[in-house]
């Protein structure tokens, strides 16, 4: 078992694709780039990974010889700040502190890859993440694994949600070649509202519209329509 602190940050080219990707005008970028510094000094990522034994857990038979199970939070420094948004009823400052962890928690993965390759040889190609390609109580053993889950400042509850909120547990495919990985490649949740939009235009219309969203999001992106304001 490996645990490992790190830091990281988004470029200004990345910061940019963030807004595209999350559909915010140019109008968006300073203050998006505002909350982005005020983020940044409240994070505490951490990575913790093992190699499992013939690429099993308990419960779970899967046909790949390297797997292994990783946790990564970027702590609960965001979530508090989100939580003080909340408060005061900032919806869209909270959408914007949302799409910027998502960002930074999936640049916590490539770091994560970056340190497996360093030890193993192998690359990160694929995220099998509990309640999508596995169940939901995957959860559990995945950090079980880890040291019963003593290692890792990341915990769960009785319906296996994550604390802190930008965390997540998976089992990595690994492989000695380095393929197209991608987390929302890798991952069967297509209503997801942060799916990356590598999809066709009518799907992503589609996906917009998906009452997924809550209230508050949907009246961000105009999804509500007049008259139907509760």
């Amino acid at each position: 078992m490996k645990k490992q602190t790190f830091q990281i940050a988004l470029t200004p080219k990345e910061l940019n694709e963030m807004a595209g990707r999350y559909h915010f005008d140019g109008e968006a970028l300073p203050q998006i780039e505002a909350l982005y510094r005020t983020v940044l000094p409240l994070l505490r990522t951490e990575a913790v990974y093992r190699l499992l034994q013939n690429g099993k857990l308990a419960s779970l038979h899967m046909p790949f010889t390297d797997v292994c199970a990783c946790a990564v939070t970027l702590g609960a420094g965001i979530d508090r700040l989100q939580e003080l948004y909340s408060e005061v009823g900032a919806v869209w400052e909270n959408y914007i502190l949302e799409c910027i962890g998502n960002t930074l928690l999936e640049k916590a993965y490539e770091k994560l890859g970056a340190l497996i390759w360093q030890e193993t040889g192998l690359y990160l190609n694929e995220y099998r993440f509990p309640g999508s390609e596995m169940p939901i109580e995957t959860v559990k053993e995945i950090l079980q694994e880890l040291s019963e889950g003593k290692a890792s400042s990341i915990v769960y509850n009785e319906v296996y949600t994550l604390q802190p909120k930008k965390s997540v547990v998976f089992l990595g495919i690994l492989g000695e070649r380095k393929g197209e990985c991608s987390v929302c490649n890798g991952c069967g949740r297509m209503e997801c509202e942060y799916r990356k939009r590598s999809v066709h235009r009518k799907d992503e219309e589609a996906f917009r519209k998906s009452e997924n969203y809550s209230y508050g999001y949907q009246r961000i992106f105009g999804v509500v329509e007049k008259g139907e304001e509760k």
